[in-house]
């Protein structure tokens, strides 16, 4: 608690961010957000400021303890300014350090015998303030009153100025359900969200992106409370995010059910089970997507495999980073003989790629990224890739990732990872070889034709599966483990990609 124990002045004071979330709910003299709390503790003793220091700590706990109770029960923070009792406070808080500070220079002099400096100092200041040079009528305006009276009267005011303090502590308790008094108590949506996201154990990734879902139903609603949402409420949302007004165009019928809708649902379902809300009014709104013309498969053909894993011999051909250019050299390839998906790849590191027995394995895990399923698996690397060097390249990059560098300051969040960028440039990369299909990822046509080739040359489905990392289709199939010598042989039914 002594990290809060400031010392830039003479004498020690109290300082603590209040947390960012919660500044609406302490407000300062003017009635805005607090951003911090300072006091003078009062005194140059440091062993007696750590002590002042505890005090001031479980004050300003208390206080947060229930600003945080509140907070997390949706109950918003008062949207008046201070009142006056508040604002005497806070005045009374700012002029007791003003005068600790002068007390604590006078007592410094007497200590050292300056008492007649002292007061010499005083008897200038009392004289007429047009008398006065500006530094004098500066330090005259930090001086209260009552230091001009009499040694004795000025002593029981520094003692009832001290007993007051000290019972500082114990004015906290209730002080921030003081501010609300009066105010609606209800849930908000955005603390539902942050509820739910919470309970969920959402990804970082999905988080960023369901916020702003939730920022923009709000938004639309022109309110934050959650039991005046209705069914229709939500279907003026929804009708708004299709009817192209809509600063970036309309919204797809797909994106509108599987991102914005799915988050308000996903919410309020939680905020019902969790007895938050007493109704759900989103169950009843619906989003129909119609059918698209299917005009190709989802998987790269021949022709465009061989277009990409060639342009993947041919050298950069353009000045990139080194990274960059061992993900166009390897990625493809990677995603052609393991079916995995693209930001799996991207975000191997060289510790990933190890042998087992005589077999060169890859290492699919969630501790190297975000990963769908949070399962790690681990498949063998097709023999085509063993001869083409890749274990040297991985054993190059040691414990670091292979395809980034994560030092580089863009990126590099858990929402928003440097594989996502990776997957990203490779993406537009394909399109500039050549692949212009819209009909056709450039990089999830990839596990599409993993699996079209492993039908077709013979690969058991649970091997066809277990690469990808998709769900076993039976509880059976569930049991038990897959060996290396087994997956390697299925995957080396696949033949060799021609370039």
């Amino acid at each position: 608690m002594c990290s809060y124990l400031n010392s830039d002045r003479a004498v020690y004071a109290f300082r603590r961010s209040v947390p960012e979330h919660l500044r609406p709910y302490f407000r300062t003299a003017t009635g805005k957000p607090r951003t911090e709390w300072r006091f003078s503790l009062g005194t140059k003793d440091r062993a007696e400021a750590k002590t002042r220091c505890h005090r001031k700590a479980v004050e300003t706990d208390n206080a947060i303890r229930e600003a945080q109770a509140l907070f997390d029960d949706g109950k918003p923070p008062a949207l008046i300014p201070s009142t006056n009792a508040e604002e005497e406070r806070f005045e009374a808080d700012l002029h007791d350090m003003r005068a600790r500070e002068l007390q604590s220079f006078y007592e410094d002099c007497a200590v050292q015998d300056r008492e007649r400096d002292r007061e010499t100092i005083l008897n200038r200041l009392r004289g007429p303030r047009d008398q006065l040079s500006r530094a004098e009528a500066a330090l005259r305006d930090l001086i209260p009153d009552e230091e001009f009276g009499s040694p004795e009267i000025k002593q029981r005011r520094a003692t009832a100025r001290q007993a007051d303090w000290d019972q500082g502590a114990l004015q906290s308790s209730g002080y921030v359900k003081a501010l609300l008094v009066g105010l609606p108590s209800h849930p908000s949506i955005t603390s539902l969200f942050q509820g739910y996201a919470n309970d969920a154990g959402l990804k970082p990734a999905t988080i960023k992106r369901w916020q702003a879902v939730i920022r923009d139903f709000v938004a639309h609603l022109g309110h934050d409370d959650a039991t005046k949402v209705d069914a229709e409420s939500v279907r003026s949302w929804r009708r708004g995010l299709s009817d192209g007004g809509r600063e970036n165009g309309a919204l797809s019928p797909r994106t509108i059910k599987d991102v914005y809708l799915a988050a308000v649902k996903a919410t309020f379902s939680w905020a019902l089970e969790e007895g938050r809300i007493t109704a759900n009014p989103i169950t009843t709104v619906k989003v129909r997507v119609p059918k698209p013309p299917k005009l190709r498969g989802k998987s790269l053909t021949p022709a465009e495999a061989k277009m990409i894993l060639s342009a993947t011999l041919s050298g950069s051909g353009s000045k990139i980073s080194t990274h960059h250019a061992l993900a166009r050299r390897w990625v493809p390839w990677l995603c052609a003989y393991t079916g995995a998906r693209v930001g799996e790849i991207a975000q191997l590191r060289g510790r990933d790629v190890t042998l087992v027995g005589a077999i060169w394995t890859l290492r699919i895990t969630p501790e190297a990224g975000s990963q769908k399923g949070n399962e790690a698996r681990m498949v063998p690397l097709h023999s085509h890739l063993v001869e083409q060097g890749f274990p040297a390249v991985a054993k190059a990059a040691a414990d670091a990732p292979i395809f980034y560098n994560p030092a580089l300051s863009r990126g590099g969040s858990a929402a928003n990872p440097h594989s996502k960028k990776v997957g990203e440039r490779l993406a537009k990369w394909v399109r500039e070889v050549g692949v212009t299909d819209p009909n056709v990822q450039p990089n999830h046509g990839w596990r599409h034709l993993f699996k079209t080739l492993g039908r077709t040359h013979g690969m058991k489905e649970e091997a066809r599966d277990a690469f990808p990392g998709h769900a076993d289709g039976t509880e059976g199939r569930s049991y038990g483990e897959r060996e290396m010598p087994y997956l390697s042989a299925q995957l080396e039914k696949i033949p060799r990609f021609e370039t």
